[in-house]
């Protein structure tokens, strides 16, 4: 009986828009379902975008394989035309295939996901166990559909069985089993050069809970993962971390979780698990909420082996961060925070957001000068994207504040979408690009910092600034012509 099953990570690059897609994303989410999967299935994960495979080798693929089943993970609403484009390769190969869609991009937009008739099944939440479920079903293991988490057709009408629960014990999901990948590929490979980029190669990534206990506006984490949030036990994470040590020799981690240190406690028992254990390897935190750290937790990640932190500032104006943002952040304390991170030798890279409906113009630019004072060694600026099911999109919708020919599909990261009394879009895009250009590398001493948090050289960071302003030109041009199309 055919029992085998392909995973898949669609090209980027299939996609028609210009888009930056040059960069890794790892497969553990379907490391972990192979995990779950493979005591009942056959599983082969296929990274076409990894291997920057065209859509002929792709298919040759998966036509060696025969799986009766494709699982396809569409990452983001920017990459759903490679995901739709997966869906019609299998179909061309064996209409037989069962092709079943998840990811960010079809929680978000199952409306619009279920559009395409190449696509059977759509996951619908976290769906670990769900797809279990769903390929007995598809296997005639069993006759039965899974009670909740995914969408259907039946007689050509949509059967929307809800989203999954969410999973409540973190600590019951398996390991990654990175045996069905090229570990080292990936750990020994990452060309996107940011402030995220690994201390050391090869390198690992974890992500430790899942969920967002806050009610930042852009944010579409709690429409995703739910506003509770869970934690993974520190010796489960430590266990999981010993064995990238182990077994897999990885001399840096990047930690990717929304939230690492709100639980204090829980964040101290994993640091000195680090130093109990002799994991003796460099680790990045990223989107640390400024709030949740104090000296202690600090000088602790330090001695741990933290080498650069990530904070998600958002704003340098009180009134925006309250009123608009809802982000509990204090001024001071973020001054507090990189004083101490400063004397304690972190590389310290923060992040700010422009262009929030009810911002004003004046508000902008002290975020700006903010951003200038605090002297870190990066900045990134970002324009306020109105995502789907985030609280910003229902305030530019209601206040009429998208621009005229706003489309979610053409959306682009560092252009700006909202438009109000006080800014424009072209506003917003120019000012991102020049600010990010004056205030990380206005004298010789700022380049270096930024090299160094980037790891890159003094010609590739050269290369970066004229890319930026190159893009910026692009988006304008391609704004330009969908607000006359």
């Amino acid at each position: 009986m055919n029992n085998r099953v392909v995973l898949v990570i669609p090209n980027m690059r299939w996609n028609s828009k210009d888009l930056s897609t040059d960069w890794t994303i790892w497969p553990t989410s379907l490391c972990v379902f192979s995990a779950i999967l493979e005591p009942n299935y056959d599983i082969t994960i296929i990274d076409a975008n990894m291997d920057n495979l065209s859509e002929d080798e792709f298919s040759k693929k998966v036509k060696s394989i025969n799986p009766i089943a494709v699982g396809v993970s569409i990452f983001a609403d920017d990459f759903c035309e490679s995901g739709h484009k997966v869906a019609k390769l299998i179909k061309l190969i064996d209409n037989n295939i069962s092709v079943i869609a998840g990811g960010n991009y079809v929680i978000i937009n199952p409306d619009v996901a279920t559009k395409d008739k190449n696509i059977d099944y759509f996951v619908i939440g976290e769906g670990e166990y769900v797809l279990k479920e769903l390929l007995d079903h598809v296997s005639q293991k069993t006759d039965k559909l899974p009670l909740k988490g995914i969408l259907y057709r039946k007689d050509g009408i949509i059967i929307n069985t809800g989203k999954a629960e969410l999973i409540e014990n973190l600590d019951a999901l398996p390991f990654p089993d990175y045996s069905k990948i090229d570990f080292a590929k990936y750990a020994n490979h990452e060309n996107r050069q940011s402030a995220y980029k690994p201390d050391a190669f090869p390198y690992g990534r974890i992500i430790t809970s899942r969920g967002c206990p806050f009610d930042c506006c852009f944010c579409q984490n709690k429409a995703i993962h739910g506003k509770k949030i869970r934690y993974r036990k520190p010796e489960i994470v430590l266990d999981e971390i010993e064995n990238l040590v182990k077994n897999y020799h990885i001399k840096s981690l990047l930690i990717d979780d929304a939230n690492f240190t709100v639980d204090r406690k829980r964040t101290k028992a994993i640091l000195q698990g680090f130093l109990e254990r002799k994991f003796n390897i460099q680790w990045k935190a990223m989107n640390l909420a400024v709030f949740t750290l104090n000296d202690e937790l600090l000088e602790l990640m330090r001695k741990s082996g933290c080498s650069s932190i990530d904070l998600a500032l958002e704003s340098g104006v009180p009134r925006v961060l309250k009123e608009i943002i809802h982000k509990p952040v204090k001024l001071a304390q973020v001054r507090q925070v990189i004083k101490k991170a400063k004397e304690l030798n972190f590389q310290i890279s923060a992040n700010f957001i422009i262009g929030f409906p009810g911002e004003t113009w004046n508000e902008i630019r002290q975020t700006i000068n903010f951003a200038d004072e605090l002297d870190v060694d990066y900045v990134k600026i970002m324009v306020a994207m109105p995502l789907r099911h985030t609280e910003l999109y229902d305030m530019a919708f209601s206040g009429g504040y998208l621009r005229d020919d706003f489309d979610f599909f053409k959306m682009r990261w560092g252009s700006g979408e909202i438009q109000t009394e006080e800014f424009t879009t072209i506003d917003t895009t120019i000012l991102r690009v020049y600010e990010w250009d004056r205030i990380n590398f206005s004298s010789e001493e700022k380049i270096d910092r930024v090299c160094k948090i980037m790891g890159c050289t003094r010609q590739e960071i050269t290369k970066i600034r004229l890319d930026t302003r190159k893009k910026l030109t692009d988006n304008l041009i391609i704004h330009n012509k969908w607000k006359n199309e």
